[in-house]
């Protein structure tokens, strides 16, 4: 049985960095990127429960809002009209065909959960291809249409009603960040998002919220980071990724994870000094916070009280930010050599006197 198309919408505020500006040239490549989107990246498809699922989607005007942006920042415009253009929000539509029938092609929010984890599919892949280019932090989806949500705004209803109205949270600030990093190393590159795509689809295959494999609890780990603000936790996420992505065991950490990245990103004598140091600070820290020896900052971090936090703040994003280098390096090599998964062994080499 095929299921009329039902249609949510994705909204939110996609906005280009000009914080940094190095000539608009990453804003450029973004907004190229978004313009000429893959087909392959403009729908998804997901066999669920016996049904087959397929979320389409047009970008184009994702793409044509970045060069509108583009345009009227060069063009040095008043900035109340320039703040206009910049802090729009957009409605896209999202069609969702459903073929076949079971508990969960039944619910009604079950077509919004679908482009929920496309999203969060799209989001990996282009930051992946293009570090910083696909940023959801105020982007959302909705199934009710804009006159419904306008009538429950006022109704007894309206707090149950609008929870699905939640934005994703996903930030690329992690990712933009390092990838104007031009200089330092590991140094993050560009890669064709179709590239990227056909390795994602091979790793990721399903619409699954347990990790099967290596690389996607890597994946699922990097996404819980993209959703945090600073927190402790961020270096836990990323030890918990680097574990997963090379296979370490209980007890090995340190050491093993370390000689796995060198293997793996093959950096000089000077780049292998800094990768020990900086991985050594990041372990350190995540030690200190599992294991209670860290002063936590206190949750409604309000540094006008105690401008102390400011310090433990800086430290953990300064750790955080290498880390997701690292990890999105790893990413990358993967995609570079089209692995889906690597085996680690241990060697015996003989030490002369």
């Amino acid at each position: 049985m095929t299921a009329r198309p039902k249609v949510c919408h994705v909204y939110g505020m996609f906005r280009l960095n000009f914080e940094d500006d190095d000539n608009l040239v990453h804003q450029r490549s973004i907004t190229e990127l978004w313009r000429s989107l893959p087909s392959s990246l403009s729908s998804r498809s997901f066999v669920h429960e016996g049904c087959d699922v397929v979320v389409s989607m047009d970008w184009s005007p994702v793409g044509n809002h970045f060069a509108k942006q583009l345009s009227s920042y060069t063009l040095e415009m008043p900035e109340e009209d320039w703040w206009k253009i910049y802090s729009a929000e957009l409605r896209l539509p999202a069609d969702v065909e459903i073929s076949g029938r079971s508990k969960f092609s039944e619910n009604k929010w079950g077509p919004e959960y679908f482009v929920e984890s496309y999203l969060y599919d799209l989001f990996v892949i282009l930051n992946l291809a293009l570090p910083g280019s696909a940023d959801f932090l105020n982007v959302g989806v909705e199934s009710a249409s804009r006159d419904q949500l306008e009538l429950i705004k006022f109704s007894q209803y309206a707090s149950a009603s609008l929870e699905h109205r939640e934005r994703l949270e996903l930030s690329a600030y992690y990712f933009e960040s390092e990838f104007r990093k031009r200089k330092h190393w590991p140094t993050l590159r560009a890669f064709d998002p179709q590239v990227v795509a056909t390795w994602y689809y091979r790793v990721r295959s399903g619409i699954s919220q347990v990790p099967d494999t290596p690389v996607e609890r890597a994946e699922f780990a990097l996404l819980h980071v993209c959703r945090s603000s600073g927190r402790p936790e961020d270096l836990v996420w990323l030890f918990y990724a680097f574990e997963s992505l090379f296979q370490t065991r209980v007890g090995e950490n340190y050491s093993a994870l370390l000689e796995r990245l060198l293997l793996l990103l093959k950096p000089d004598s000077e780049q292998e000094k800094q990768l020990r140091k900086r991985f050594r600070a990041m372990y350190d820290y995540r030690s200190s916070f599992v294991h209670g020896g860290l002063q936590v900052i206190h949750p409604m971090h309000n540094e006008q009280i105690d401008n102390r936090i400011d310090d433990q703040y800086s430290k953990i994003v300064e750790l955080s930010l290498y880390g997701t280098r690292l990890l999105l390096a790893s990413l990358q090599r993967y995609i570079e050599e089209n692995w889906s998964e690597v085996r680690y062994k241990t060697t015996i080499e003989p030490v002369n006197d």
